[in-house]
């Protein structure tokens, strides 16, 4: 449906969009495949053999000189199973003033230099999760910084992360900054960006044993004072028996710090676009001062054609690394004689937390890279180990392919992995192997704006139950 409303007063242009999809999922295990319920925002829950029905409704409008714009955007899902479920995945609105944007609510974003059919996902904001609801402003386009070589972009946020299962009511801090050295047309461009985000505030909902000191009086610091150092954490809070502070944020900081530094280039030609990327997890300012960790991340490589209707349209390869954690000397400074001063100290233990023990995740998804998996999805037969972790197998080390082909006019998405995944370093949990691949496949309809999807999904390792699935849908447009 669209509606385009064209009045002389208000000199306003409206347009409504809605997208609408139902299907069925079946699957040989209770839960769907591992790369059908990934990187899909929330919106492709994780028990199988039910049928679903979802809904996306789009409003904007902009004045004449498009000057200002705005828009309104909601979407549903509901499940059809024994226990039928109703989800708001999306609901926002944003006000923009030329490259100025300010998003209040939940929203789809994409961030880093990875590409966003395709990647696997980044390191610290993927696609797995529901959008954390959030007051966000920022610049959606690069702007000139300095002469007309250097560019900036990036975002402010403050979020709420709710009733989780170990603690309520506490709130998410994000900043992003990115640069770019080179002009938009430029055939070669460089690229680098730091993401930081923070866990912070709210009360806990486990009790402690005697001598135990993650949170005093009942809850985790907050007030402006919390908020400056979650912001700026340049130094560890000073001791002042007027603030909530308790023995573990002396030595840790307030929060749940986890960020990226990302940084790549990009190629234009004729007829397609490279980019090759790397992203940097840093969890504590130890790793990040001392760059450690700087093997671990995300080394990739992306191709986009520019053709109309090509046989590849995109491609990925990926490699994801996160088994350092600030435990050993890399290589790369060991060639350049660089000390890296606090490995083999204060593991980081990726994603997992010992006061937000919910981690990285939201509605138990991980926010992060989908090769890091919660405890509830993995195929486990020793579930008490380490009770309080939310992700127990987090060095991992997995190869990715991930391509959209046009064959026999209709589009086909294909998503591949194998990965190695090694569990906490005291051997608790045996290593494992997994390959996980999906293969989706698209048929338009041109003249009644429909499409018919089949999606075949399929998990063979020792890290996720053995699973077959297949998923039909139909889409159609208004």
């Amino acid at each position: 449906m669209i509606i385009l409303l064209n009045a002389e007063l208000s000199a306003q242009k409206i347009g409504l969009n809605v997208e609408f999809e139902s299907g069925y999922s079946l699957s040989s295990h209770s839960e769907v495949p591992f790369w059908q319920r990934a990187n899909h925002y929330g919106a492709r829950q994780k028990t199988g053999n039910k049928g679903f029905i979802s809904q996306t409704s789009t409003l904007r409008g902009y004045h004449k000189n498009k000057d200002f714009k705005y828009e309104v955007k909601t979407s549903t899902l509901f499940t059809i199973e024994r226990n039928s479920k109703f989800l708001l995945t999306e609901l926002n609105l944003k006000l923009n003033y030329k490259d100025l944007c300010l998003s209040l609510g939940r929203s789809r974003e994409h961030y880093g230099l990875t590409d966003s059919t395709t990647s696997s996902g980044s390191m610290t904001n993927s696609h797995n999760a529901l959008p954390i609801p959030q007051i966000k402003i920022g610049l959606s386009q690069y702007k000139k910084l300095l002469l007309k070589i250097l560019f900036i972009k990036g975002h402010f946020s403050h979020g709420w992360f709710g009733n989780q299962k170990w603690a309520s009511h506490y709130y998410l801090h994000q900043k992003n900054i990115s640069l770019r050295l080179g002009k938009d047309n430029a055939r070669f461009n460089m690229y680098g960006e730091i993401m930081h985000n923070t866990q912070w505030g709210g009360k806990p909902k486990y009790s402690m044993a005697e001598g135990e000191t993650r949170y005093i009086n009942g809850r985790f610091p907050s007030g402006w004072y919390t908020y400056k150092n979650v912001v700026f954490p340049l130094l560890n809070p000073k001791k002042d028996s007027t603030i909530n502070i308790s023995a573990f944020d002396y030595e840790n900081r307030f929060g749940n710090h986890i960020g990226q530094i990302s940084f790549g280039g990009s190629l234009d030609m004729a007829f397609s676009r490279f980019v090759v990327y790397k992203e940097l997890l840093f969890e504590t300012g130890q790793t990040f001062s001392s760059l450690t960790n700087i093997d671990d991340g995300l080394y990739g490589l992306s191709y986009v054609s520019k053709l109309t209707k090509p046989y590849t349209k995109r491609l990925s390869v990926e490699y994801f690394q996160t088994t350092n954690q600030g435990m050993y000397r890399p290589g790369l400074l060991k060639l350049f004689r660089i000390k890296g001063k606090h490995y083999g100290r204060n593991r980081n233990n990726y994603y997992n937390h010992n006061q937000y023990l919910d981690g990285w995740s939201y509605n138990g998804s991980n926010i992060g890279s989908p090769f890091i998996i919660p405890r509830t999805e993995l195929n486990l037969l020793n579930d008490t180990a380490y009770s309080s972790y939310m992700f127990l197998y987090n060095r991992v080390k997995a190869l990715y392919l991930g391509a959209e082909n046009n064959f026999w006019n209709m589009t086909f998405l294909t998503k591949i992995s194998v990965s190695s995944n090694f569990g906490q370093r005291d051997g608790s949990f045996p290593d494992r192997k997994q390959f996980a691949g999906n293969i989706s496949c698209t048929k338009e309809f041109v003249k009644s704006k429909s499409s018919v999807i089949l999606n075949v999904g399929l998990d063979r390792g020792d890290l996720l139950p053995q699973n077959l699935g297949v998923q039909l849908a139909w889409k159609k447009l208004w």
